[in-house]
């Protein structure tokens, strides 16, 4: 993969991300038992847009996210990476910290049935215009495949450790496309942020998001596009989100 292609990569992506939308915390991927192979260096490339939420008192909340991961395959079913998110809010910029991450997927039939796995994250990092502070997440990740049909569920709960807010939080995102071709897929993602684990928001402190999305390989890159909207007052209006991701050793 030449440097030159990379630098025309990256620039694509935050073109087209900037003419879609989506609210982001940085990682905006459905996590799957799709991981880097023993000994091999990847790249994911992110962007997302989300427009201001419908409810006047979260004005001027429009932002872009972005995000590059560097991962690296440690073991059969094991990987490691490196994320450094960033974001445009207001009018200003912002590297939002450093995440490092392990994710483990069990053995399983990659072609049909269910598997298991989960993504453990330890970072120094915080919202654009917020304090940063030590956090960790935990995402345990549920799969099945069944004929042209991939379903994921994560249950995402962020935990920080550091910081005066330390309540766990929980942010379930649930996957399912449907195979169209040998290379392409559609379907749809659903999230919702549930808030506090210990006193769960009600529905209309939520913020909820329906997208269609679209999956392809296209010259040895996965790329996944997704549209979509917010649900309530609360969710951003259209968003939409780009990634793309490849092996560096190919």
């Amino acid at each position: 993969m030449t440097a030159g292609l990379l630098k025309r990569l990256a620039v694509a992506t935050l073109l087209a991300g900037a003419a879609c939308a989506r609210a982001g915390d940085g990682d905006l991927r459905v996590l799957s038992d799709e991981i880097t192979e023993r000994g091999d260096f990847g790249l994911d490339l992110q962007t997302g847009v989300s427009r201001k939420a419908r409810d006047a008192a979260l004005e001027g909340r429009g932002r872009i996210d972005g995000l590059v991961e560097f991962s690296y395959g440690l073991a059969d079913n094991w990987e490691t990476s490196l994320q450094l998110p960033v974001a445009r809010q207001g009018g200003r910029s912002y590297a939002e910290g450093t995440n490092l991450e392990f994710q483990f997927v069990a053995p399983h039939d990659v072609e049909q049935g269910p598997y298991v796995g989960i993504r453990i994250e330890f970072g120094y990092a915080g919202q654009a215009g917020e304090k940063r502070s030590w956090q960790t997440e935990w995402k345990p990740i549920l799969g099945y495949r069944s004929g042209p049909w991939h379903g994921v569920f994560n249950l995402g709960l962020q935990a920080p450790v550091s910081g005066e807010d330390r309540r766990v939080s929980v942010e379930p995102i649930v996957r399912v496309v449907r195979s169209i071709s040998r290379r392409s897929a559609l379907g749809f993602e659903y999230q919702v942020d549930l808030g506090p684990l210990s006193s769960p928001l009600p529905r209309p402190d939520r913020t909820e998001t329906l997208m269609g999305v679209f999956d392809t390989r296209w010259h040895k890159m996965d790329w996944s596009f997704a549209l979509g909207k917010g649900l309530n007052a609360r969710s951003p209006g259209l968003t939409g989100k780009l990634l793309v991701e490849f092996e560096l050793d190919d």
